[in-house]
């Protein structure tokens, strides 16, 4: 017979050691907890010798207790048993009870930094959120440099406004000739009205002319002519012209033989658009923009809002907002697009959309 003693940390541990030694048909004769250790006592010897007649275990009366609260007190050592309840003393060491508040307001900071979001980021997507609401999709907002997470309303509403809006242009406003085009119905004609009376008023112009509507086969001539009387070079005596043109593709040619008879012309092309357009719909019938020397006029502004899609599809399209034009009389109505004002007007949409 073998018979063998294996101390382990733990049960599983020390019969995994017992089948290794004597099999998985080994025989455990006795278990034992020795300290903070397993004891156990196995043999590989015949089970039917260790097979014995279990006895009733009867107690002296030294060993009667009065009920099981008894043998736990028998077991618990002197500093663990309960004295006289004072309520005045604390159950539990101070030092311990502070470590354990301590551990546990660091552990529900922990918690709270994992499952919420940084307050920056958070307000970040409110403020996209906001804006996207209004018209404006995130994408574009990225791509305009809206991208830093401490982002006010009002700094997102002045790079949108930038984006729209085309500040001081000296080309503009050294132009010796303006050719006014736009689809039917935009306003063109009381747009160049409008403009003879604006440039006559606030710049130094000796002379302003609107010539003539002029169609696709005796565009350049008529312009020509017109040109041919003018001192370029003058500048104490600056005159202007004004010329209206119905289609983009009479606009294109003309742009090209100015260039090549006068290369030294400063011309503007002005795209006179109506507000309350969808954004589909400037997106399909608007041009992106192709020169630097184009603006864009939006017309009948007393009639309807600029919104917040439009102005969109004019910054996806690369269009810079040179007047607003409202009012039907030609003496008044037209002035610059300023920042400020587009900044505030962005600003409202945003604040009925929160006020919602």
């Amino acid at each position: 017979m073998v018979e063998i003693t294996v101390k382990a940390s733990d049960s599983a541990s020390a019969m995994e050691e017992i089948e290794k030694r004597l099999g998985s048909d080994a025989l455990i004769l006795a278990t034992n907890r020795v300290g903070a250790e397993i004891e156990i006592v196995a043999t590989n010897d015949d089970v039917s010798k260790y097979q014995q007649q279990m006895k009733p275990l009867v107690l002296d009366n030294k060993y009667e207790v009065k009920g099981f609260s008894d043998v736990l007190k028998q077991k618990l050592p002197p500093a663990m048993k309960q004295g006289p309840k004072n309520t005045n003393s604390q159950s539990v060491d101070p030092i311990i009870e502070t470590s354990v508040e301590t551990i546990k307001a660091e552990l529900e900071n922990i918690l709270n930094v994992s499952i919420q979001p940084n307050s920056e980021e958070q307000n970040s997507r409110n403020l996209f959120g906001l804006f996207e609401s209004v018209g404006f999709p995130i994408p574009l907002l990225k791509k305009i440099g809206l991208i830093e997470n401490n982002t006010t309303v009002e700094n997102a509403a002045k790079t949108i406004a930038t984006c729209f809006i085309n500040g001081r242009c000296p080309n503009f406003e050294e132009s010796s000739l303006f050719i006014i085009t736009g689809s039917q119905a935009s306003g063109k004609t009381l747009f160049s009205r409008k403009l003879k009376k604006f440039l006559s008023n606030n710049y130094e112009i000796s002379d302003c002319k609107i010539l003539s509507q002029i169609d696709s086969k005796n565009s350049f001539n008529q312009i020509n002519a017109w040109l041919t009387k003018l001192d370029l070079n003058e500048k104490e005596y600056r005159k202007t012209g004004i010329v209206e043109i119905p289609d983009a593709a009479t606009v294109d040619q003309l742009v090209l033989n100015l260039n090549k008879i006068y290369p030294n012309l400063k011309y503007s092309i002005l795209n006179v658009i109506s507000v309350g357009k969808s954004y589909e719909f400037l997106m399909k019938n608007l041009a992106p923009k192709r020169l630097e020397n184009e603006y864009l006029a939006l017309s009948k502004m007393d009639l309807c809002d600029l919104s917040m899609p439009e102005i969109r599809a004019f910054i996806e399209l690369s269009h810079k907002c040179m007047f607003f034009c409202g009012v039907p009389s030609q003496d008044e109505g037209l002035f610059y697009a300023k920042v400020d004002k587009t900044i505030s007007h962005i600003m409202q949409s945003v604040e009925k959309m929160v006020d919602q």
